[in-house]
C-alpha cells in the first residue's frame, strides 16, 4: 500500500525523536470491535491520532516513511476520521486508512511495525471490515514491486492488481497499482 518501501510522497519532518510526550493509548471503550479471536489476542483498532505514528517502530521496508507525515498531514488524517491505529499488547503496531480523493475514490495507506506479524490475521480482519464501511466506490493502493509482503497483504485485503507503474518510486523503481471496486464484486467480505 502507499507507504510501502520508498514509493512515497515526500513530506517534511517536523518533530524529531525528542518531540512532545506521547499520549497513552485510547481506553478500551473507544475501540472498534474486532472478531472474538482478535480481542482475545489483545488486538484492538482505535481512531487514528497523529501522535500514534511516533509510537510506531516501522518495518525496515517502510523506514523511509518516518517523519514524512508531518504535523499538518497527520492532523488532516486525524480530522478525516478515515484513519485507524492498530494496537496489540498495548503497543502501536500499525496505522493506516483511506485518503479521500473525491468522486467516490479513496487511496489506502498503511504503515506497519517491524514485529506486527503475530497480529496480522487480526489486522487483516479489522482492516477488511473497515474498508467494507468506508464511503467509497473505489479504493486504490500502491505497492513497490520489490516489497512482496505488501503485495501479499494487499491481495488478502481484497484488492486486484491493475498493473505495473514503471519509474513510479522515488528511486526510479516500479510499483503496482491495486484497486477494488464495489460494482465488480471485488469488495472484501
Amino acid at each position: 500500500m502507499k507507504g510501502d518501501n520508498d514509493c512515497a510522497d515526500p513530506r517534511q519532518n517536523v518533530d524529531g525523536p525528542d518531540g512532545p510526550a506521547l499520549p497513552p493509548p485510547p481506553p478500551p471503550s473507544a475501540a472498534v470491535p474486532l472478531p472474538r479471536a482478535s480481542r482475545e489476542g489483545g488486538t484492538s483498532v482505535f481512531p487514528f491520532r497523529a501522535a500514534h505514528l511516533k509510537q510506531l517502530t516501522l518495518q525496515p521496508a517502510q523506514a523511509a516513511w518516518r517523519g514524512r507525515i508531518d504535523g499538518e498531514a497527520g492532523a488532516a488524517l486525524e480530522a478525516s476520521s478515515l484513519a485507524w491505529t492498530l494496537f496489540a499488547g498495548g503497543r502501536v503496531i500499525g496505522c493506516g486508512g483511506v485518503i479521500d480523493r473525491g468522486g467516490g475514490r479513496g487511496e489506502a495507506w498503511a504503515l506497519l511495525a517491524q514485529d506486527a506479524g503475530p497480529a496480522m490475521l487480526a489486522a487483516t480482519r479489522a482492516v477488511r471490515r473497515y474498508f467494507e464501511t468506508a464511503p467509497f466506490r473505489r479504493i486504490e493502493a500502491v505497492t513497490a514491486v520489490d516489497f512482496r509482503p505488501a503485495a501479499r497483504w494487499t491481495r488478502l485485503l481484497g484488492f486486484k492488481s491493475e498493473g505495473l507503474m514503471r519509474a513510479y518510486c522515488e528511486d526510479g523503481g516500479a510499483a503496482m497499482r491495486w484497486a477494488f471496486i464495489r460494482e465488480d464484486g471485488s469488495w472484501p467480505g
